[in-house]
């Protein structure tokens, strides 16, 4: 389908119904005993259901290579840097290009293999934990696992402890990638988390501190006692880009990620 007929379809299916006339209408026959009938938008009652908008891009891991094909150098993801001088936020975002988020999710996602293949994990496509505020480093390490058809586990901000050790022994994650503060939480967890052998720090772990001072040296540490190993993002990258692994996309019927509900009423459920 070429990019015309897309944004034809888009505009075709924007329309409203005709004035006084439902979104939603009931399939004829659908009714069952005690249900209601299944309601579909008015523009596929009698008629297939949508399955793309593009044939061409059917994954995420598409979309997002189309947007680097295009806009390699335009603007993709920003932040505002934390002023350790004032203790304030910087008032201008620093940006980062499609080309260059490009650039590390690929050996992000390359390393990130090569971390679990190091611990011999041997599972083909499996789940990543990512736990962290929304920052630019959420989405490269998202994009960085749809890279290699891996697919993420989201860990709130907003989670207990009782809820993120569930979630991380129901999905069975072998690693977490996760804002600094989260490491002690996940250590303290670890004589509970079976699965669990890799963190990744979205911070920096070293910041040319003495031999045995640095963040990385003290927290591995303490995580070589529950048998985890901890890497700062940076490392992993790293290691992805000196393996030169080539990017494996995933297909429509793989997995992208599981989302799990809050648990306010019993246990968190996991949605695909």
């Amino acid at each position: 389908m070429s990019p015309k007929d897309t944004v034809a379809l888009v505009k075709e299916l924007s329309q409203p119904p005709p004035p006084g006339s439902p979104y939603g209408v009931p399939i004829p026959g659908s009714e069952r005993p005690n249900r209601s009938a299944v309601y579909r938008h008015f523009q596929f009652r009698d008629k297939p259901l949508l399955s793309t908008l593009d044939p061409e891009h059917q994954t995420l891991y598409d979309l997002f290579e189309n947007s680097l094909r295009k806009y390699p150098n335009k603007r993709c993801l920003g932040k505002r840097n934390w002023l350790p001088a004032t203790s304030t936020w910087e008032e201008k975002f620093d940006w980062i290009s499609f080309g260059q988020v490009g650039e590390r999710r690929k050996n992000f996602g390359a390393g990130i293999v090569e971390i679990h293949n190091a611990i011999n994990h041997g599972k083909d496509k499996y789940p990543v934990g990512i736990w962290s505020q929304n920052r630019p480093e959420w989405h490269i390490a998202d994009l960085g696992l749809t890279s290699q058809s891996l697919f993420s586990v989201s860990l709130y901000e907003t989670l207990g402890p009782n809820a993120s050790e569930y979630i991380v022994n129901h999905a069975e994650l072998a690693c977490i990638v996760c804002s600094l503060p989260h490491i002690p939480t996940l250590l303290k967890l670890a004589p509970r988390l079976p699965t669990l052998k890799l963190i990744v720090s979205i911070d920096s772990l070293n910041e040319g501190e003495m031999a045995g001072h640095s963040k990385a040296a003290i927290l591995n540490d303490l995580a070589a006692q529950h048998g985890i190993k901890i890497y700062s993002m940076t490392e992993v990258e790293e290691i992805g880009l000196r393996s030169g692994r080539p990017a494996r996309p995933p297909v429509r019927d793989d997995i992208c990620t599981i989302n799990y509900t809050s648990g306010t009423t019993g246990n968190p459920k996991g949605l695909f």
